[in-house]
C-alpha cells in the first residue's frame, strides 16, 4: 500500500479543510479576485471596499430629499418615475422639466447661487421660480432657505350671489 501523503504528515484531509476555511474567513490568504483587482494589476475602485476616509469627489453628493425644509408634495414629485404624471395629478405646476415652487427665505436671507432657478416673482423674504426636481434637496439645504413648498392656490372662489 501507498503512504497517504497527508499520513505522512500528520494532517488528515478534514484538518486541511478546517485550517484552509480558518485562513480565508481571517483574510489571511487576501481578498476574492472581484476585489483583488484585474489579471493586469489594475484595481476596480468599484468593487473595493475599504474602511478608511477617501476623497471627497468634485461634484457635491445629492441632499437626502426628505428633509423637514421640504413639502412633503415635493418630496413625492422628486422621487415619482413619472414626474408629469405626480405634477398633473396633484396639482403642481411643471412645465419642460420645472416644478414652480416658493422659496421661503430666512430673515436677510440670500437665495442660493448654486441652484438654477428661473425666478418669476419675488417678495421680501420669498421667491417664487421654477426649479428642477432634482435640485429642490440640495435647495433645502442652504441655510439661509427656510422652507420650499409649492405656491398656494390662486384659482379664484366662486362666489354665490
Amino acid at each position: 500500500m501507498k503512504d497517504d501523503p497527508d499520513k505522512r504528515t500528520g494532517w488528515t484531509r478534514r484538518a486541511t479543510c478546517a485550517a484552509v476555511a480558518a485562513l480565508v474567513g481571517a483574510g489571511c490568504l487576501g481578498q476574492p479576485r472581484s476585489e483583488a483587482g484585474s489579471d493586469d494589476g489594475t484595481t476596480d475602485s468599484s468593487t473595493v471596499s475599504t474602511d478608511t476616509p477617501t476623497a471627497t469627489p468634485l461634484s457635491t453628493p445629492t441632499p437626502p430629499v426628505d428633509s423637514p425644509k421640504v413639502a412633503d408634495v415635493l418630496v413625492g414629485l422628486v422621487r415619482a418615475e413619472d414626474r408629469a404624471a405626480y405634477a398633473a395629478a396633484n396639482d403642481l405646476d411643471y412645465r419642460d422639466g420645472r416644478v414652480l415652487v416658493v422659496v421661503e427665505l430666512v430673515p436677510d436671507g440670500e437665495l442660493p447661487t448654486d441652484v438654477p432657478l428661473d425666478i418669476v416673482a419675488r417678495g421680501a423674504t420669498s421667491v417664487e421660480a421654477y426649479v428642477d426636481p432634482a435640485d429642490v434637496p440640495r435647495l433645502a439645504t442652504d441655510e439661509d432657505v427656510r422652507v420650499v413648498r409649492p405656491p398656494r392656490s390662486t384659482a379664484p372662489q366662486s362666489t354665490t350671489d
